[in-house]
């Protein structure tokens, strides 16, 4: 399913040069990792995220541009923002996100949100580093996923 919709949505990007645009699939993740992630992260992820995992453990569109991390760089990221000490000292927490992937400018991240250790909904926030702010970006992760291949959802 997020196989062929991304290819739907990306169908009409063109090459430059030798460059191919994508986009970028990778061989599923497994249970095994899913779990994993879960568990590094105290959180179960929201279902959304696990069937597009599932299909392709992380995907890039046109040049590269992250869609969604792999569910490694998932956990990396997310203890790496939990855990640095500078960060702790200068953002709010965030224990209450759940980092899936980054817009490539600025620092901005797209997240989940998690109320009382669990994501409850499927809303995709984005956060500014600069202002240390979190603002809702879709509705839904297919929204997200939609919005911002097809360049209608901005940062």
């Amino acid at each position: 399913m997020w196989r062929e919709l991304i290819r739907e949505l990306t169908r009409d990007a063109q090459p430059i040069g030798d460059l191919d645009p994508g986009p970028d699939f990778m061989p599923g993740a497994t249970s095994e990792e899913l779990e994993a992630v879960e568990q590094a992260l105290d959180v179960q992820l929201p279902t959304s995220l696990k069937e597009l995992l599932s299909e392709t453990n992380g995907v890039r569109f046109e040049f590269g541009t992250p869609l969604v991390w792999s569910a490694d760089e998932i956990a990396r990221a997310n203890r790496e923002m939990r855990n640095d000490t500078w960060n702790r000292a200068n953002y709010m927490p965030f224990d209450d996100l759940l980092f899936f992937g980054g817009a490539g400018v600025d620092g901005i991240l797209f997240a989940f949100a998690i109320n009382q250790g669990r994501i409850d909904r499927d809303e995709v926030c984005a956060w500014y580093p600069i202002e240390d702010r979190r603002e809702r970006k879709a509705a839904s992760f297919r929204d997200y996923a939609v919005n911002w291949i097809s360049g209608k959802m901005s940062v």
